[in-house]
Parts: C-alpha cells; structure tokens; sequence
C-alpha cells in the first residue's frame, strides 16, 4: 500500500494508525521512513457477551473507531483518503473523482460540506433487488476519501458500549422478511456501518434517537429516509474505478468435488479477484453510483 501511494499520489504525507503493541514497530522507520506511525491504544476485542456463541459474528467497530480517532488528528492535509492497509492502488483515478464528483457537489442539506467518496463494495441498498438483503442506513466503512473536516466529523462517533454489543441478549429481535437475512447472528444493537453512520445522524439531529432503535426496527419505514440521506451523505464507485484492489487473498484450503474421489485447492477469498476484475460487482443502487 505505502508504495502504491508513493508512486500514483507523489508527495503526499502518509500516516499509519496501528496499536501500541505493534511488533513491528522499530523496523518500521527503516522500511517506511516517509510514513508517520501513530500508536493508538486498543479498546480491546468486543464485549465478551458476542462470543458466547461460535457462530456468532463479532463487531470490531470500537477498533475501527478509535485507529481512525488516533490518526485523524495528525492530518495536515484538507483533504485525505482513510482505508484499509490490505488495498493497494494501481493508479491515481481517485483525484479525478474527488475533483470532479465529490468537491463539485457541494450538498445543502448539511450531511456533510461535500460528499464523501465511498466503495460500493460493503454497502447495501435498500432497493428491492432479487436475492440482495436490504439494509437501511449501511454505507460502506472500507475506504473514505473527502475533506479532513467531514471525514473527521464521521468518525467522531463514542465508542459502542457493552449494553449495545449485548443487545439482543435482553431485548427481541422484529423478525419480517426484510430482516431474516441478519440471521440472528449478532448482538449488537446495529451492524457496524449502521452504527457509525447513524450515530454521526443522531448527532447531527438528521434523525431522531427513537427512529432507528436497532437494527431489526422497521427497517422499511426507514428505507426512504436512509436513501435520501445516503444520497446527499456519498459517491459510490468500484475497485476499479478508484484504482484500487484489495490485495488480501485468504488462505488456501482443501475443498472436496462432490460425486468424485478428487480434491482441489481453492483459495480461502476471491476479494482480490472481484476488487481487481469485476468493477461493478457490488452495485449500490444509489443516485450517486459511478458506472464506466
């Protein structure tokens, strides 16, 4: 990643939010001398509660939350570009849409001073479409690109606490169609996404604190709504269409053929295959989604 960034983005600070017991930490300036490193302090892991049952799946906000939060602050730039260090670029195509879709629409709703770029990888419409779960207020959290002053304020969510980690250990779940995709596999109170963009709404009075209680509330009463601010909030684009590809490609396991004595080694993720070649397999469905 750090030297995708080097060669398509030249001259642009570069900073690196990590905890405090990272292992790698002074070899870092010798590999990376150009890269700032931040040493955050890890919340720890969720509340023990969601790992009650193996099958259930964890919630790692609070990390996410709190390495953006430590990172933030030493920006010097207006303008930057938070995402995952598993990404790699292959080109510079996302100046071209910053420049051209983001900081050209400046929104008069106040969701945010202009919008923010976003992967349609990771974010769910809630447009009816054969065999897609539906979620309300899920914008993709993987890759963020804006101005400092939105980006910061997104991410300036409180961390979620045990109660709503625990949720559905004490309240009941509101089944329907729409929601049987979740599968009753997490606690917590919303999913990630949910959780960090809801919270900057509420925060913002863009929506009321009984309007959207957890992630099982109705969720089509709040479709229109989660639209309509997603729209004015977001620009949706592709892997590809950013310049960008997720270079993590899972671990090898062994994955019998049915009706046959053979075997065959599959790769445990094909993220770096679909990021890389299939631009818009993810497709939001929203007004602001880039189509090459």
């Amino acid at each position: 990643l750090f030297d995708s960034i080097l060669k398509y983005f030249p001259g642009s600070p570069i900073i690196f939010s990590t905890w405090s017991n990272y292992k790698y930490v002074d070899s870092f300036d010798t590999l990376h001398p150009s890269v700032k490193v931040v040493l955050a302090k890890d919340p720890g892991p969720p509340s023990q509660t969601t790992l009650l049952d193996p099958l259930l799946q964890s919630n790692n906000i609070n990390r996410h939350i709190a390495s953006c939060q430590a990172g933030l602050p030493h920006v010097s730039t207006p303008f930057l570009c938070r995402m995952r260090p598993d990404f790699i670029f292959d080109s510079s195509r996302l100046l071209d849409i910053l420049s051209n879709r983001c900081l050209s629409q400046k929104r008069p709703r106040g969701v945010f001073l202009f919008p923010i770029l976003s992967l349609t990888h990771g974010t769910v419409s809630t447009y009816r479409r054969l065999g897609h779960a539906r979620y309300p207020y899920h914008p993709s959290d993987l890759m963020h690109a804006g101005t400092l002053q939105d980006i910061s304020s997104l991410w300036s969510a409180p961390l979620m606490d045990d109660k709503d980690f625990a949720y559905f250990l004490h309240h009941h779940r509101q089944i329907s169609p729409i929601t049987k995709k979740y599968m009753g596999r997490y606690l917590c109170r919303f999913l990630p996404e949910q959780y960090l963009f809801t919270s900057y709404l509420k925060r913002h009075s863009l929506i009321d604190d009984d309007q959207f209680r957890d992630m099982y509330d109705e969720p089509s009463r709040n479709f229109a709504l989660s639209r309509s601010l997603i729209d004015d909030s977001f620009v949706f684009a592709g892997f590809s269409q950013i310049g960008l590809y997720w270079h993590k490609q899972g671990n090898p396991f062994i994955y019998p053929v049915p009706f046959t004595k053979y075997k065959t080694v599959f790769i445990g993720s094909l993220r770096h295959h679909f990021s890389k070649y299939f631009p818009n397999a993810y497709g939001s469905g929203f007004k602001n989604l880039i189509i090459n």
